[in-house]
């Protein structure tokens, strides 16, 4: 099934290098910065800044074929409600437990911070402005 696009291939291409990039590596620089500082970030700031890098590129990539960002949404946070819950079970040792879900919602903070990011480069063209 073809979805209808958006955007051509070429703003589409455009959107992931001259938007997408600089700010995966601007976001990883504040990221290590970050984690210097703050040792709830355990020092992971290569897989933290892919986790806002996936966000940013998954986001660019369906609203560029005109997908809807609440259902969306609503599934990114259903699905991290699911891990949350299943982590629950099947971790039985409550320190194995906290730090899977500390990950976790690091992970899923930059991811929906490279999701929201995502959608305002491709659907507002104020947005490179304000970001």
């Amino acid at each position: 099934m073809n979805l209808p696009r958006h955007h051509s291939k070429r703003k589409e291409l455009a959107q992931y290098v001259l938007l997408g990039v600089p700010t995966v590596f601007l976001m990883a620089f504040g990221i290590y910065l970050a984690n210097q500082w703050l040792s709830v970030l355990s020092n992971h700031w290569v897989i933290q800044s892919m986790a806002f890098a996936a966000g940013l590129s998954v986001a660019i990539w369906c609203f560029a074929r005109r997908l809807r960002f609440i259902t969306l949404s609503l599934g990114i946070v259903a699905l991290y409600a699911l891990l949350k819950f299943l982590s629950q079970l099947v971790l039985p040792d409550e320190y194995d437990a906290f730090f899977f879900i500390i990950r976790a919602n690091n992970f899923f903070t930059l991811f929906a911070a490279g999701w929201v990011a995502g959608y305002g480069f491709s659907r507002s063209r104020f947005f490179t402005v304000f970001w």
